[in-house]
Order: C-alpha cells, then structure tokens, then sequence
C-alpha cells in the first residue's frame, strides 16, 4: 500500500546487499498496511517513531508468536539504522535499541482471528458495502486468492462456469456459484452514481474517464482505498483476503479427512504460485495452526 512514505522504504530495499526474496520479505512488511496506516495516522515516516509507537505497531500484529514480532521489530530496526546513516534523522538515535520485545511486546489474538472472515461471513460483509458491483467484484477476486497483478490481465474468457475455475495464467483458481454471482452483476454494471465504465471485457472494467482500455495495480490500490473511505471502514487487507482463500482449502481437505499432513499445505500453495518454496509452505502452515489451533503433521504415516 504505498503512502508519500514509500520512497524512502523503496531506497532502504535497493540498498541491501540481500537475496531478492529476503527484499520481498522486508517489502512486505514495510509496505503493509498496518504500518502503512500508522503512517498516515501520525503524518510521519516509520523512522521518526517513537519506542512507544512502534511497540504500538508490533504489538497490533495479527499473531500470538513472539517470534513474528521480532522479525518485524528486526526489519524496523534495520529500516531506521538505514535512516541514520542516509542523515534522514536527525537525532541519530534509534528507539528500537530500548525496546525489550519479550517484556514490552503483547500478542494480539483478536486482531488475528479478525483476518480471516469464511465466505458466508465475507458475502455479509460486501453486502453491506455501499460500492458499485465492479469495485465489489475487486474484492471477491482478492477474496478468491488473485493477486493486484493478475486482476489487471483477467477478463470474462477467464471464467469457467462450468467446471467452476478461473483461469489466471494458465493456473485454475477454484470458483463456485457464489462467485459466479458476482462476477455476472459485474458484467452488467455500465455505471453506479457518478461513474460510467467502459465497454470492457475486463472483468474489472475501467471508466471512461480513464485513458487506457485497462486498470492497473495502483487504480485498483485507490478502489480499495475509495470502498473504504466511503464505508468509513479499515482499507481491506489485500494480504488476509488472499490467505484466507488458502485457509478455505486447507479446512475444505481437514474438514473431509478429520487429519492435515504437509504436503496438504504445499498442494493448496501450488495452486496459486508457480515459484512455491519451502519458506512459503512453512510460513503459511504456522498461520494456519495458530489461526484455527489444528496441528499440520509432517508427513503421512507409512502402511505396514
């Protein structure tokens, strides 16, 4: 979620001497909104925080482990020492130094059980927005496990109604009625209130006030940001829409074998990502077990 903040953060990651995938972890939780948001709150950048304030962020991160609250505190604190050294701030000193992630860090599990709604709750919830169909069918997409970048490319032609898929470069997203629904309301949305949408085959269709034929990453950002406003609610989290697609499959298969093994968890990982790693399998199996309490085993038992 990029704020008038992000430059800085974006200069922070070009200058690590890391792996590309360690910057995408940095990035991510840089950019997230949590910290985004606090940003925008305070009008200030992440490095001008107070101890206090960043004990504020950390401590508000959806999950019970101390151990996911110190590799952000890490990360902070890496952010701010790269602060110190550009001459950003001033006072050359960081607040993370004083800060005692053990004694002053709290877990917070409601704000974790409260990043993942099933789809009942989640179609109760959108039924209740005030947006047009188009801005809603953005957050079913996200909801159904698409990334920013793949809603830009989808079009109809990418729907499979009858087997219930969606085709996203050349992987199938399971779909159901639900979203079939949706999508159709989409399809016949020409304008809500002030706005007219283009004759689009895109199912997230620009408007005419729009010079290209298609949305990009940063209009569908400002969608989110817009249906959020407008409801006066917290800008959707595009993170927890997308896992908690994973966290339906995953219940679907323990749900109907009563047992989770780990390659349950790499199966359901595989359908959204062409460059699944061990890392991702890991860290989505301790967001399941600490979500929902049901133990993910390591491997099937052998027969005799």
């Amino acid at each position: 979620m990029l704020n008038k903040f992000s430059e800085n953060k974006l200069i922070f990651i070009e200058d690590l001497m890391f792996s590309n995938n360690t910057k995408e972890r940095y990035w991510s939780i840089l950019d997230s909104d949590l910290i985004t948001t606090s940003e925008n709150n305070k009008d200030k950048d992440l490095y001008e925080f107070t101890s206090d304030e960043i004990i504020e962020v950390v401590s508000a991160l959806p999950t019970t482990k101390i151990r996911t609250q110190k590799q952000v505190l890490s990360v902070i604190n890496r952010y701010i020492n790269h602060a110190i050294e550009r001459g950003w701030l001033s006072t050359g000193i960081n607040p993370c130094e004083i800060i005692k992630a053990n004694d002053d860090i709290h877990s917070n599990k409601e704000s974790l059980k409260r990043t993942y709604m099933n789809l009942d709750e989640f179609y109760n919830w959108i039924e209740n927005l005030e947006a047009s169909d188009v801005d809603i069918m953005l957050l079913v997409l996200l909801r159904y496990g698409c990334t920013m970048k793949e809603i830009c490319n989808l079009t109809h032609d990418d729907v499979n109604v009858y087997d219930k898929k969606l085709n996203v470069n050349g992987k199938k997203y399971p779909i159901d009625s639900m979203f079939i629904n949706y999508i159709e309301k989409a399809y016949c949305c020409d304008e809500y209130e002030d706005t007219i949408y283009q004759d689009s085959n895109y199912i997230i269709k620009p408007t005419k006030k729009t010079r290209s034929n298609k949305v990009n990453e940063n209009s569908l950002r400002n969608k989110m940001t817009m249906i959020a406003e407008k409801n006066n609610i917290d800008r959707p989290s595009i993170n927890a829409l997308n896992k908690s697609r994973k966290f339906d499959l995953i219940l679907d298969i323990y749900n109907e074998k009563k047992i989770l093994y780990y390659s349950d968890i790499e199966d359901v990982l595989k359908i959204f990502d062409d460059n699944m790693t061990d890392n991702k399998s890991f860290v989505l199996k301790e967001n399941f077990e600490e979500m929902f309490n049901i133990k993910v085993h390591k491997s099937k038992r052998k027969t005799i």
